[in-house]
């Protein structure tokens, strides 16, 4: 088992009762069943109210909810068990964000990345140089053939 918490993101959709009024008191018994389940909030959205692209139970409309939250993973599911039998949400959606460490490259100074491009130039200039003095023997054989 894991002990160290994860960053998990939550969206869900919460049924609209008509009023026209943000459900804030559901969102925050679901911040206190997320803290129940020993779950850190991070970060929340306001609750916007937003049409559905298809009737879900028979709503059209609907609040769309998003949480930001840290948990040990063995404690999710007790999170995901509490708000099973929620009537009020319509879909939810847990996902588990992975927090990657950034590695910086090591860069070369830039002196020998010039001296580099320096000696790359010089490299193909000798080659130029010998490709062109090849072409003018040839062209000379060639001529003197004829």
């Amino acid at each position: 088992m894991e002990s160290e918490p994860r960053l998990y993101d939550m969206s869900f959709w919460i049924k609209d009762d008509g009023s026209g009024n943000a459900p804030e008191a559901f969102f925050d018994s679901v911040k206190t069943k997320l803290s129940q389940s020993s779950g850190t909030l991070t970060r929340d959205r306001r609750l916007e109210k937003r049409m559905l692209a298809y009737p879900i139970q028979k709503q059209t409309t609907a609040w769309w909810a998003e949480m930001q939250f840290t948990m040990l993973p063995q404690q999710l599911l007790a999170f995901k068990d509490a708000l099973k039998y929620e009537d009020a949400i319509l879909r939810k959606v847990i996902n588990v964000i992975e927090q990657k460490t950034k590695r910086k490259k090591a860069r070369t100074p830039l002196a020998s990345r010039v001296a580099g491009t320096q000696q790359r130039s010089e490299i193909t200039a000798k080659q130029g140089k010998e490709v062109d003095a090849e072409l003018d023997t040839k062209l000379k054989q060639i001529l003197e053939t004829e």
